[in-house]
């Protein structure tokens, strides 16, 4: 068996969405000489039949697309396939938080005079009419920090997994190629995720590809390679 592929995907594509996941294959040598296929129920899935019935579908589409058959007729497949996906949920508190924002306050400040008194002055001719206060209007402007407190809250997340087994459908049953796949993310449907999980596994099928541990990809349901 060869030593399979650990790949840590970290998607960060700008303006769309993204899944984070970790795939792990194990090759025999002579994987590369499969051409055909078909599959048999692991009874393991979250969702039941129906849902693994769907990753099947799944695996088949790409299976297909890289040059295999699936085997019909009562022809005996040259390996048999499991497939089962399963789907937990996680919950996290989440303690609060305070971060400081600026904020632009202004000030205005209004001060009044009472009017100069002509006796005082000596010029009791000042005196003629009705003086007024002079009134004086200021505005200045300056920067506070304002706390801001997000409260504390719970966050479920999901963790996501989907294992794959080949194995030999002549007696003895040898293993050919197995790999799984494992996410975590706020989707709870496996289904969603599952297209773009099992893209990167399968493409470690029938060898090691030799691409970068650390890939990225585009969240898809485009199961076309």
């Amino acid at each position: 068996m060869t030593r399979a592929t650990l790949v840590t995907v970290l998607l960060a594509f700008s303006g769309c969405s993204s899944v984070e996941m970790v795939v792990r294959a194990y090759a025999d040598p002579s994987a590369g000489s499969v051409r055909t296929f078909g599959f048999v129920p692991s009874d393991q899935t979250t969702g039941g039949e129906l849902a693994e019935r769907e990753l099947r579908a799944s695996v088949r589409t790409l299976l297909v697309a890289k040059g295999l058959s699936e085997a019909s007729g009562g022809q005996a497949p040259d390996v048999s396939i499991q497939v089962s996906g399963q789907v937990q949920s996680q919950e996290q508190y989440i303690p609060p938080s305070t971060h400081y924002k600026p904020k632009t306050v202004t000030t205005t400040t209004t001060t009044t005079s009472d009017p100069p008194d002509p006796q005082k002055m000596g010029k009791p001719e000042l005196g003629m009419g009705d003086p007024k206060p002079t009134t004086t209007t200021t505005t200045t402007e300056h920067t506070e920090m304002v706390p801001v407190t997000k409260p504390g809250h719970t966050e479920t997340t999901y963790y996501r997994h989907i294992a794959i087994q080949m194995f030999r459908t002549t007696p003895g049953q040898d293993p050919v190629w197995s790999g799984d796949v494992e996410s975590r993310g706020t989707e709870p449907d496996l289904m969603v995720v599952a297209p773009t999980l099992l893209k990167e596994l399968l493409s470690e099928f029938p060898r090691r590809t030799g691409k970068p541990a650390e890939r990225s990809a585009a969240l898809s349901r485009d199961l076309h390679p």
